[in-house]
């Protein structure tokens, strides 16, 4: 590697390390609204944020499922 030029990731040690973090996150109770956002849902105000990023979640569960399909 030369000085100011990067190497290209590998893309299955990618992906597997782009599912690793979602799962960290999920399992420590937050949610993922973007591709790289994730949140915490507050309790007093959990049933507005669940709404907020309910559509979030589905595009996730779709984006998993295509990537699931895709190998």
């Amino acid at each position: 590697m030369q000085k100011g030029i990067l190497s290209e990731i590998d893309q299955d040690l990618e992906a597997e390390m782009y599912e690793k973090i979602i799962d960290f996150f999920e399992k420590n109770g937050y949610c993922q609204y973007e591709i790289s956002n994730f949140a915490r849902i507050d309790d007093e105000n959990k049933d507005v944020e669940i709404n907020e990023i309910k559509k979030f979640e589905d595009l996730r569960k779709l984006q998993k499922k295509m990537r699931e399909d895709i190998i």
